[in-house]
């Protein structure tokens, strides 16, 4: 039978892997997804998320809200008019430096009560900080005569979400990062084989996990390049390369195993925005700020009817 898993992001950002999980919907219209914990460092990144786990908590966007998005000016007092939503989403959202002294013990208890609680039922999503792995960082790396890879730090911040994802041992995990992962090396030693490595070894048995190539749809895959996705090839109209890692916990297979993916074709970004008024950078040729703040609330006010026809 269909279900709902509780998610843990982790390095969420302004929570992009949180959005994609939110958006699904089982068959009868219930998310399938709730995510319960987000943890974030950076201040701005972190505003974001909890805003976006604050919206997703109501059963329709706030006038005020967007009014706001229209018209940007002053923050609406959140916790003012929706007290309860407010402090929940700050429940759920942590601004916390994963790795730094003590953070761990103290996301501990909530990982053990969220495993507990959902019998097993949850997921982890998410994945390091990327500037030591991608391309132009390792370039700007090379160019510091002082710079030692064994003493950056951020070629084993994974080494938390490993620490995280033994204690919750979810259903499933995904983790993700930029291409230039596969490539990275510390020493001799190849960053991405190690870290496939240490997330196969977590566990054993049926608490172990099976490592599936998502673009590939394998499971057990040795293949790196088969965990490269190449967003063009699922009808995004953008040639952006991300590697993922699905780990399927092994008496989960039967239920989560997703099915090999359907390759959609190609899709130029000038089909996607053809239709749409054509915008120019500033205001110039006549334009108004007036005009375009008019504009943009008649397409905001549309939006809030429609979704008061369409409802929760």
């Amino acid at each position: 039978m269909a279900r709902t898993y509780a998610v843990v992001d982790l390095f969420a950002g302004p929570g992009g892997l949180s959005e994609g999980f939110a958006a699904c919907r089982l068959a009868d219209g219930t998310p399938a997804f709730d995510v319960l914990l987000s943890v974030e460092k950076d201040p701005a990144a972190w505003r974001t998320l909890r805003l976006r786990s604050f919206l997703r908590l109501l059963d329709r966007l706030p006038r005020a809200y967007l009014a706001w998005i229209a018209d940007p000016g002053r923050t609406p007092e959140w916790e003012e008019t929706h007290p309860r939503a407010w402090e929940e989403a700050g429940r759920r959202t942590l601004r916390r430096e994963l790795g730094a002294p003590g953070v761990f013990e103290e996301l501990a208890p909530r990982l053990v009560a969220l495993r507990e609680a959902w019998h097993g039922d949850t997921v982890l999503i998410g994945g390091p900080p990327c500037q030591a792995y991608s391309l132009i960082g390792r370039a700007r790396n090379a160019g510091n005569p002082g710079y030692d890879p064994e003493r950056d730090g951020r070629h084993f911040l994974y080494r938390e979400y490993l620490r995280i994802l033994d204690l919750l041992r979810p259903a499933a995990f995904v983790m993700e990062n930029v291409k230039g992962l596969l490539s990275a090396r510390v020493g001799r030693e190849h960053v991405f084989r190690r870290i496939l490595d240490d997330l196969a070894s977590i566990g054993g048995g049926s608490d172990g996990y099976e490592l599936v190539a998502f673009a590939g749809g394998r499971v057990g895959c040795t293949d790196v390049r088969k965990f490269v996705v190449r967003v063009e090839e699922f009808g995004v109209p953008q040639a952006r390369h991300r590697v993922f890692v699905l780990g399927i916990r092994r008496d989960a297979l039967p239920v989560l195993l997703p099915p090999p993916p359907r390759v959609a074709r190609h899709v130029a970004a000038g089909t996607v925005l053809a239709g749409l008024e054509p915008l120019r950078s500033g205001l110039s040729r006549g334009d108004s700020a007036d005009a375009w703040r008019r504009t943009v609330l008649d397409a905001f006010g549309r939006l809030e009817r429609l979704a008061r026809k369409v409802g929760p």
